[in-house]
């Protein structure tokens, strides 16, 4: 017959063995009844504390049992979970900063730099960095920093051999060197000598660039697009990932993780695991409320009966107030999001921000840094297309691109123009604006390199302009003929004939210039569209592609299906 433990101390955290608990008051163990209400046992825990398994936890802050027994916390890279007034959540750990689900470092992070949402741009010939909060580029050979660009400056026209070198117009740039011709085998590409063999910028034609994957380095062979992956990283795909920590690849190309309904997948050490959104505690791999949860109701694993609901943690016959019975649980409508305004309304998400619901309509809830316009999470202060506020469209310029700076609009003007007066001109062959914006030739006096003359030698003039018609993008083979080009791109003349080349690290695909690290139509490479899914979304992510579920549902082997009964699936 086994001794009795009965009256023998606790250990220093008040704990007993399987069987017993702690009494508080005397710091002595006693039996606990299984399933025995605590007013049923002997003194028990302290008031306001509840008895899970043999410890007494205080619910409304205990990270192992919040809100209810086994209810765990979860926490992100670089964060410690905690409880709040029996709600999950997470603390950033110094000097990491919560940016949405993410703690960051703001001082080191590309994608959040110097403040969450604050997106260093890509780099076609080198990669984005940040350091101390500020953006830098780090560029590889041949390419130079100009002017916080990854620069050619073997063959670009407008840095030629150094960063402060600019060609003439109608001269090319041919081994860093300004000249009338390229050098033997190179092609002109809008000013710039390049062999198209193996250009990552003008792969096999003008313009094609090669996609610059995120660890990895463009590469182009015998007129075709390829890239190498940095040590430590391995190719999957279209993209270089770490097969440690990539929630799409985790332990092992394409091995992607699910993610549970009001939660997230992530990787560690190849290992799936997943993370619970603010307000969710796990429950043997789902995210719940075990305040409404009928399989998880007031502890996890304590299931309802059926025809009873879970009302504030409790099994009862019908929900109290103005919560409705959705599927056992009782839900405010006004303000669920996986029940908004009524039980079977699921609210979408977005990037960079997660669903939400007041008064009982749908809408998004976007992380720091991010605004709200029409379903989407944008970047107000930096959205061309939502400059400052929601709806507002900077105007684009002839011969320059729109910007949004502070949520101020602007006109940055193409290489070989200058901003005069809100328009982008040629000043080295503008007769209004020949050599300076404030510089206009006399009548009958054409535009010669920025020179006010009566003849143009050996160009053409085209109404006072001296021109070459093999590359002028406003006078492109024959006088007038402009050169026009898509979003975030600048027109080129190669040769009289119009094209245009992708500014950054876009990719051309057809007529347009895309980012392939997160467009959904050309995910990782040109036309490689996403497929989309029922009850949520396809998403584009470092050239992967994925999905977004709907409020309440879990992402699980590229379905978004419900959390509960047959539709349960596991990280």
């Amino acid at each position: 017959m086994s001794e009795s433990l009965e009256g023998r101390a606790c250990d220093a955290a008040q704990r007993c063995v399987d069987g017993y608990v702690c009494n508080t008051v005397t710091n002595r163990c006693i039996r606990a009844t299984p399933g025995a209400p605590l007013s049923e046992l002997p003194i028990g825990c302290q008031e306001g504390m509840t008895l899970c398994g043999n410890e007494c936890r205080l619910l409304a802050s205990d990270a192992k049992s919040c809100g209810g027994c086994g209810a765990t916390c979860s926490a992100p890279a670089n964060a410690a979970p905690i409880c709040l007034n029996n709600d999950c959540n997470f603390a950033c750990l110094k000097p990491y900063v919560a940016c949405g689900s993410q703690c960051v470092d703001t001082n080191h992070d590309p994608q959040n730099c110097g403040a969450c949402g604050a997106v260093c741009p890509e780099q076609a010939g080198g990669t984005a960095s940040c350091v101390d909060g500020k953006c830098q580029a780090l560029c590889r050979a041949p390419f130079q920093a100009c002017a916080g660009d990854c620069t050619d400056v073997s063959t670009d026209p407008g840095r030629c051999g150094s960063c402060n070198t600019a060609c003439i117009p109608g001269e090319v740039c041919s081994n860093g060197v300004c000249a009338e011709s390229c050098a033997g085998g190179l092609s002109a590409c809008s000013g710039a000598c390049v062999d198209v063999a193996s250009s990552v910028n003008h792969c096999g034609t003008c313009g094609m660039r090669c996609p610059t994957p995120a660890q990895g380095t463009p590469l182009c062979t015998n007129s075709n697009c390829d890239f190498s992956c940095n040590a430590g990283w391995t190719k999957c795909g279209n993209t270089c990932v770490d097969t440690l920590t990539d929630a799409a690849n985790c332990g092992a190309c394409d091995a992607a993780c699910n993610a549970p309904a009001n939660g997230q997948s992530r990787c560690e050490k190849g290992v799936c695991a997943i993370v619970c959104s603010a307000g969710y505690a796990e429950c043997s791999g789902e995210c719940v409320q075990t305040a409404r949860d009928p399989s998880n109701c007031g502890a996890c694993g304590h299931a309802c009966a059926s025809g009873e609901v879970c009302n504030a943690g409790n099994c009862t016959v019908s929900c109290s107030g103005t919560a409705e019975n959705c599927n056992g649980s009782c839900s405010d409508l006004a303000s669920d999001p996986a029940h908004c305004g009524s039980c079977d309304v699921m609210c979408p998400g977005a990037a960079h921000g997660v669903p939400s619901c007041a008064n009982g309509m749908c809408g998004i809830a976007c992380d720091a840094g991010y605004t709200s316009c029409s379903g989407q999470c944008v970047r107000s202060d930096v959205d061309a297309k939502n400059c400052g506020v929601c709806g507002n469209s900077c105007p684009a310029a002839a011969n320059g691109q729109a910007t949004c700076a502070a949520g101020v609009c602007g006109i940055t003007c193409n290489a070989g123009f200058s901003l005069c007066g809100g328009q982008c001109v040629n000043t080295n062959a503008d007769p209004a604006h020949c050599g300076g914006c404030s510089t206009a030739c006399a009548m009958g006096q054409v535009c010669e390199s920025g020179v006010c003359g009566m003849a143009c030698g050996s160009k053409t003039e085209c109404s006072g302009a001296c021109v070459e018609l093999a590359s002028d993008t406003s006078n492109c083979g024959s006088c007038g003929k402009i050169c026009g080009a898509p979003s975030n791109a600048a027109p080129s003349c190669n040769s009289g004939v119009c094209s245009f080349q992708c500014k950054q690290a876009l990719v051309r695909c057809g007529q347009q210039c895309v980012d392939v690290k997160s467009d959904v139509a050309n995910c990782g490479q040109c036309g490689k569209a996403c497929p989309g899914v029922v009850g949520g979304k396809a998403t584009c992510s470092n050239s992967q592609c994925g999905i977004q579920c709907n409020a309440g549902l879990s992402a699980c082997k590229g379905e978004c299906v419900s959390s509960k009964g047959k539709g349960k699936c596991k990280p």
